[in-house]
Formats: C-alpha cells, structure tokens, sequence
C-alpha cells in the first residue's frame, strides 16, 4: 500500500493539445487534418464550378470562324456575281474572269473601302451591257441569282468591315446573321416568283417592266428592313 507522495515532487504532466510530448510524439490536433480532406479532390470537383464563376468560356462558346475565311467567301460571292453578270463572250476569255477575281480581292481585302461599291456598280453595269447592249433576254432567275450574290456580297462585306483580320466571328453572330439574310433572301425568290409567274400571263408585262417592278420591289424589302 503506497505512502502520500512527497511534497516536493510533482505527479508526471500529460502532454495537453498542441503540446509535443516527450516521448517524442506530434502534437495532437484535435481533429482530422482538413488539408488531407480538402485537398486535390475537391479543388477536381470545383474546377468547372470555379471556372463557370470566373466567366471563362467553354470550348463550345469559343467556337468562331477566322477572319480571312469570312473575307475569302466576300471574295468568292463578289467574283461570282460579276461573273454571272458578264456577257458569256466575255466570260469566255482570260481577261475578264481576271479582272472579276482582281477586283473582288480588293473589296476582300478592304470591305471598308470603295471597293464593295466599285465591284456591286460595275456588276450592275455589266448586266445592263449584257441585257441592252448585247439583246440577251433578262432571265428571272439568273436575275435572281445575280441579286442575291450582291445582296450576300454586301452583308458580308459590312460584317468584315467591323471585324480584324485576325479576329474570329463568334458563332451566335453568324446564326443572328445567317437569319436575316436567309429571310431577305425568302423574300426575294418569292418576287421573282411572282413576277415570273406575272410575265407568263397573255397580256402580263415585258421583261424589261418586269426587271424595273423586281428592282423596285428589291428596294422596297431593303426599305422594310432599315425600318424594322
């Protein structure tokens, strides 16, 4: 049976937490190591969540068109439509047809310039050539398809004219624009319709009347358009 201990020597201490103990052990913490649970895993699962907080984009919102693809379809409508245009001996040779592509480069290359302007006058000019001067009859559909081109040209040229070369043209922005020009375009195929159906009539206009009423009605869809 064990005496009361000695006044001057006190009883062995417990390391108490955050103290090391002297058997050389760690501290104790109290608890689980919140590094250990909050650690690569859960940084993984809230990469996305952090990333849609920050505002960076998906790969599906990135996705755009270059520039210069956008600029070499400006190109390729412009000589098109010039083409179309040209009486078909003019076609026929080198001459022309180089020309056409020279200068839809140009207005390619600079959508801001002059140059939209020049080629879009000088297919107008080439189609009344190929109508008054050289006595071929105005068909309602190549009438169709040189005016569409022009108009097409025109839209994209305005949009290149805003956007760098190096740039790229988001996706949403071409379906917003690909909308109002199909709609234009829709709207244009059914006035030639109509005025085609309205020269085959007996006592329906000339197709000379009927190039000025498709020219007018054309202005007018564009009139609709700047108002809406």
């Amino acid at each position: 049976m064990s005496g009361p201990r000695p006044a001057g020597r006190p009883g062995p201490r417990r390391p108490g937490p955050g103290r090391a103990d002297p058997g050389g052990a760690e501290p104790r913490s109290g608890g689980p190591d919140r590094r250990a649970e909050g650690g690569p895993d859960r940084r993984a699962e809230g990469g996305l969540d952090r990333r849609a907080a920050t505002g960076v984009p998906s790969r599906a919102a990135t996705a755009a068109l270059p520039s210069l693809v956008w600029r070499f379809l400006v190109w390729a409508c412009g000589t098109a439509a010039l083409l179309a245009a040209m009486p078909p001996d003019y076609r026929a040779g080198a001459m022309m047809p180089l020309f056409a592509a020279l200068l839809g480069l140009l207005a390619a290359a600079e959508p801001e310039g002059v140059w939209v302007l020049a080629l879009e006058v000088t297919t107008v000019g080439a189609w009344l050539v190929t109508t008054v001067a050289y006595g071929h009859d105005p068909s309602p559909l190549t009438a169709l398809a040189i005016g569409s081109l022009l108009y097409v040209h025109h839209a994209m040229a305005a949009l290149a004219a805003h956007v760098p070369v190096r740039a790229r043209l988001p996706v949403p922005l071409l379906t917003a624009w690909a909308g109002r020009t199909g709609g234009v375009l829709a709207a244009s195929a059914a006035v030639c319709a109509a005025l085609t159906a309205l020269v085959a009539l007996p006592a329906g206009p000339s197709p000379a009347v009927a190039v000025v009423l498709g020219a007018a009605g054309a202005l007018a869809v564009a009139f609709a358009l700047t108002r809406s």
